[in-house]
This record gives C-alpha cells, sequence and structure tokens, in this order.
C-alpha cells in the first residue's frame, strides 16, 4: 500500500473515532497540543505525513480507547 493511501485510511479511521466519540477536532488539538492545522490535514489525509505514534498515543488517551483501536486492519498485515 502507498504511504499516501495509508495516510488516508489512517485519517479516515480516526476522523471516524472523533465522530463516534462526538469530540471535536478542536478539542482533540486543544487536550493533545496538536496543531489544529496538522490535524486536520492528517484527518483528511492530505499531506506527506500521517500520524505518528506519539500523536496516535494522545489522541487515544483522550478518546480513552486502545490506540489499536485506531489503526486499521489494513495497515497491520
Amino acid at each position: 500500500m502507498e504511504q499516501t493511501q495509508s495516510g488516508e485510511l489512517l485519517g479516515a479511521t480516526v476522523a471516524q473515532a472523533l465522530r463516534d466519540a462526538e469530540i471535536s477536532a478542536r478539542q482533540i488539538s486543544s487536550e493533545t497540543g496538536i496543531p489544529l492545522t496538522t490535524l486536520l490535514r492528517k484527518l483528511q489525509g492530505r499531506g506527506v505525513h500521517s500520524f505518528t505514534v506519539p500523536e496516535l498515543h494522545l489522541i487515544a488517551g483522550v478518546l480513552d480507547r486502545p490506540m489499536s483501536e485506531l489503526i486499521p486492519a489494513e495497515l497491520l498485515s
């Protein structure tokens, strides 16, 4: 899988987790310290870089979910 596709897939999965938890990107940004513009770009799967492991860990903590739930199975195989 290309890096761009994996970034889009990861972004979509994290975005869905935010919607499921009814938490805004602004709130995630505020609670994690990830700049809002960076967070929005990554949620949309745009740009060269995807979420880092530390960023996923921070987001999972705010969502009170295991980090593994934020990583699509397709990326683990």
